[in-house]
């Protein structure tokens, strides 16, 4: 953050440097203006422009510093106490395929019985908790892939750096691009 600061306060100053040096070359009278007359609209949007760029940059970067450290919290919370979640998920999907299997069970002695619409909805119900068991498996098996894997984060942060350096890019071509356009303005008057 430092040095896109940094950055920015050089090239405001290359370009104060150089309106200023456009205003006192021997070509043009030296008039006293009014500080308001010197810099053009033009300019002065695109400065404007650029501060609230910056403002919006920084409000980002302590959103994604938040962010950051409530992972780290999570993760060092993890660290602690590394067991603990893993060994009561195991447990109660145990318990829960425990109780699809007592399901099943109980529906083949139900159609024995010759209750066949009971036995057929409780194998219904099984299979229905079955599958939502098998999702939450699936979870639990993504939530620990990106837990071990975090190189998606480094890519979206890669990718937003790259996006930013673009905008900045652009701004300094912004710049350019106003700093002759006045330079330009003296020679045609």
């Amino acid at each position: 953050m430092k040095s896109i600061l940094t950055s920015a306060a050089i090239i405001l100053l290359a370009v104060a440097l150089s309106v200023a040096g456009s205003f006192l070359t021997p070509q043009s009278p030296a008039q006293a203006q009014n500080p308001a007359e010197e810099r053009p609209e033009k300019l002065s949007k695109l400065i404007d422009q650029y501060r609230a760029e910056v403002e919006n940059r920084k409000a980002d970067h302590e959103r994604q510093r938040e962010a950051h450290r409530d992972r780290l919290r999570a993760a060092q919370e993890h660290r602690e106490h590394p067991h603990r979640e893993d060994e009561e998920l195991e447990r109660d999907l145990d318990q829960q395929r425990h109780r699809i299997q007592n399901m099943h069970v109980a529906a083949e002695h139900l159609e024995q019985a010759g209750m066949h619409d009971l036995a057929h909805r409780i194998h219904r119900e099984a299979e229905e908790s079955e599958q939502l068991l098998h999702e939450r498996l699936k979870q639990r098996r993504n939530t620990e892939h990106h837990r071990r894997h975090p190189d998606h984060e480094l890519h979206a942060m890669l990718y937003q750096l790259h996006v930013e350096v673009k905008r900045l890019k652009q701004e300094v071509h912004q710049l350019r691009e106003a700093v002759l356009d006045r330079s330009e303005r003296p020679d045609k008057e």
